[in-house]
């Protein structure tokens, strides 16, 4: 039990370190200017997800022995995730009154780029930041793609929104990679390896930022939802697990990212398309709140 409870610290402490310094930074700009405030938030935000990630993920795949056959039951996984928490968030919905197109959003995306991958790697190493990657893919692709057409319609390309996401053509590269055993060595994976080294700690100090920044209204519908979006990430985590044979690290990781609180992203898209933003922000705070008691106990249930 004392092993379980120092592997649970080895995990949940470099998080909270990197988070707490995000929160620190962002007091600490504050008090230099505005717009140096907004300039750096901004710049990390940008080197995270379109430099570091896809480095990232590029390293990763090159350098991780997972089957290719697992990545993708990983990916089918994520869809069928999707799927499902699409349902039980209109049933969800439905029984509370409360409109589908404010606050599906909040209820069905995980913060998956900054905290699931973060703890996925410290809980379950190399391979388990694998499993998630491919996890982290569906649900970026599909956050990036269906937010603006039920927001404005499809009056966007669909190729033009998934190039705006490098994520996206870095893990098609990562499984093409994987498929044909290809993989990148020497000073260009070296490059590649240091850059996306940095995209976990920057997730988090980006999350720490982010929290901090967010303006916020917190009433008791708002609670309700949040404890609704943890429920719809488990619920719908079990279901997927329950039907498909992802084996411990695949199923382990699934649970985890399922159970994530409510994505930053989904705060700028509803600023972004002007849907509550202020309401989405009080739900990624809350479920974030909730998940620093929930999240431990789910890691400590997985390693015991």
């Amino acid at each position: 039990m004392v092993a379980q409870y120092e592997r649970l610290l080895d995990i949940l402490l470099p998080v909270f370190l990197w988070v707490s310094i995000g929160i620190g930074l962002r007091f600490l700009l504050l008090k230099i200017s505005e717009s140096t405030d907004q300039l750096i938030r901004s710049s990390i935000t940008r080197y995270v997800m379109n430099i570091a990630t896809p480095m990232l993920i590029l390293a990763t795949f090159s350098s991780i022995t997972i089957k290719f056959e697992d990545a993708l039951a990983m990916i089918a996984a994520g869809f069928l995730y999707l799927i499902v928490s699409l349902v039980i968030t209109i049933i969800c919905l439905f029984f509370l009154l409360e409109n589908f197109r404010s606050y599906w959003h909040p209820l069905v995306f995980g913060n998956i780029g900054n905290l699931g991958l973060s703890i996925s790697f410290y809980t379950y190493g190399d391979i388990g930041l694998s499993y998630a990657i491919s996890f982290f893919v569906v649900m970026v692709s599909a956050q990036f793609l269906l937010t603006p057409l039920v927001f404005l319609g499809a009056k966007q390309k669909k190729i033009k929104l998934i190039t705006s996401v490098p994520v996206i053509p870095a893990t098609l590269v990562g499984i093409t990679m994987l498929a044909y055993g290809f993989s990148l060595d020497g000073p260009i994976f070296e490059v590649i390896n240091i850059i996306g080294s940095t995209a976990i700690p920057l997730s988090l100090v980006s999350l720490g930022i982010a929290i901090v920044s967010l303006k916020v209204v917190a009433n008791k519908k708002l609670i309700i939802l949040s404890f609704v979006r943890i429920f719809v990430g488990l619920s719908a985590s079990l279901v997927v697990i329950a039907v498909t044979s992802l084996g411990t690290i695949g199923n382990g990781i699934l649970l985890l990212n399922g159970v994530m609180p409510t994505a930053i992203f989904c705060y700028l898209f509803a600023l972004q398309y002007n849907n509550q933003p202020e309401e989405v922000a009080g739900i990624v705070l809350i479920t974030t709140l909730i998940g620093i008691v929930f999240i431990p106990s789910v890691v400590f249930l997985l390693i015991s």
